[in-house]
């Protein structure tokens, strides 16, 4: 049935974007590109409800618009809770950890910079590490799926498309710095929520409701029960738990967190993180509710293509014309989330790389950080053969290397050694990953999915405390 369109007529869409994303940041982020300090965090005075559509929409990624329904279609309501129940509490419990920097270190552009004043320079490149391959693997994801939704309805080649998307983030994210980046944000938020609301008129007043009753198993059939089968348990275990457990891990170690709230005014930061789940939540219940509807109609789909079950209902049931408005939807999300890790990036490379290397320009150093990042997530979202959902449970176990040492250290630094930080990061690298890669490709199975998780989180936090205990 694909492509639904002409390549024109993707083209065309790409264009109308590029128009409306460049004519918006240019009156939004006007001389924002001044200094260092109005280029990367927007001059330090967001104010609450940008603040809180800024780390919503930063918080939007790819799964949002495919997994929920990929989930629902194979997995039913237990895949799409297990996707859903870190995901919406993450923010919320980082949101103390957001506050708390923003108030120590008023002056900040970075995590790593903030590590490394209270751990020395070796801990700190251990942290821009972990933060810029989350960057990366933040473009990759995002960039697959909006090219691959992109080429799957219009014909377009996927390789194409992703250089169109990156070059028009990297255009206007090259003038204005962060406040070019929260003008789509802003953009993003609306649109998925008139997008999303358009969808779900016309596909459930179109089917009812009684096929997603019928498909609540989803096609795996363990979707009804969270524990009380063979399948359900297998589910948990090599989804439910890297899933939940990657998400509440993910706040921590995603910079463009850290880069919002420095942006923000210290008096709304709590409360912007807070919020901003809230601006997710239509997702997953309107796509987890499409995938468990395509289940219930006996929809034969397999294999990597189950990743736009979405995009397959809303043609099939309703007409050409509706996936052409999910993608303004998708257009709006994935692109302004790629240029919320480069403007991530351009920020480690303007602040950390700059000052390590002693530069004489940071917005200029900033914006060639986002052209290498902008490169590797074409060269890595073009991998023959990729799969969202391989992409989403992977970055969610690199995620969790450092994702303990780095919790530890915010919440209870007075109680930490380097010593301890640099012992319990091996340990979520050297003994934590290699199970979870084995369990999740090479045929251990979801036990050991799950044991390499544990690993990762508690294991790498006993060593952590022990050795700062003995070391201290």
């Amino acid at each position: 049935m694909f492509p639904l369109f002409d390549q024109s007529v993707g083209l065309l869409m790409i264009a109308v974007y590029a128009i409306f994303a460049f004519g918006l940041t240019s009156w939004f982020a006007k001389n924002y590109d001044r200094t260092k300090e109005s280029f990367l965090v927007a001059d330090r005075t967001v104010p609450y409800w940008q603040g809180s559509m800024a780390v919503g929409a930063s918080w939007i990624w790819a799964p949002g618009l495919f997994v929920a329904a990929q989930q629902g279609f194979n997995n039913g309501l237990a895949g799409v809770f297990w996707f859903s129940l870190g995901n919406f509490f993450s923010l919320i419990i980082f949101s103390y950890a957001a506050k708390k920097i923003r108030d120590q270190y008023s002056e900040g552009f970075t995590l790593s910079q903030w590590f490394r004043g209270k751990y020395g320079k070796f801990i700190q490149f251990l942290v821009l590490i972990n933060t810029a391959l989350y960057a990366l693997q933040g473009i990759t994801i995002n960039l697959f799926a909006g090219s691959k939704s992109v080429t799957l309805l219009s014909g377009l080649p996927q390789l194409l498309v992703s250089v169109l998307l990156v070059a028009i983030a990297l255009t206007y994210s090259w003038r204005g710095g962060l406040k070019a980046s929260i003008a789509t944000d802003i953009a993003k938020i609306v649109a998925i929520w008139i997008g999303m609301i358009i969808v779900g008129v016309c596909v459930f007043g179109h089917t009812g409701f009684d096929p997603v009753i019928a498909g609540a198993a989803g096609k795996s059939g363990a979707g009804t029960t969270l524990f009380s089968s063979p399948l359900a348990l297998g589910l948990f275990f090599g989804f439910g738990v890297p899933t939940v457990v990657g998400h509440l891990a993910m706040s921590w170690s995603d910079n463009s967190n850290y880069q919002n709230a420095f942006s923000m005014t210290p008096d709304v930061v709590r409360k912007a993180f807070i919020t901003a789940p809230l601006y997710w939540l239509i997702l997953p219940t309107l796509g987890g509710m499409i995938g468990m509807l395509a289940a219930g109609l006996n929809y034969d789909v397999k294999g990597p293509d189950t990743g736009f079950i979405n995009i397959v209902v809303m043609a099939k049931e309703v007409g050409s014309w509706l996936p052409f408005v999910y993608m303004a939807v998708v257009f709006a999300g994935l692109v302004s989330i790629i240029d919320t890790q480069m403007l991530s990036a351009g920020n480690i490379g303007g602040n950390d790389v700059h000052d390590s290397a002693n530069g004489s320009n940071a917005i200029q150093w900033g914006r060639w950080a986002m052209v290498v990042l902008a490169v590797f997530g074409v060269a890595l979202a073009n991998i023959p053969g990729l799969d969202i959902n391989t992409i989403f449970v992977f970055s969610k176990s690199l995620t969790l290397v450092f994702f303990a040492p780095i919790a530890m250290a915010i919440v209870a630094g007075n109680h930490l050694t380097k010593q301890g930080f640099i012992a319990g990061s091996i340990v979520g690298m050297f003994v934590g990953l290699p199970v979870f890669t084995y369990g999740q490709f090479w045929g251990g199975g979801s036990q050991i999915i799950a044991l390499g998780v544990v690993i990762q989180v508690f294991g790498s936090a006993a060593v952590t405390w022990i050795v700062s205990k003995l070391t201290a």
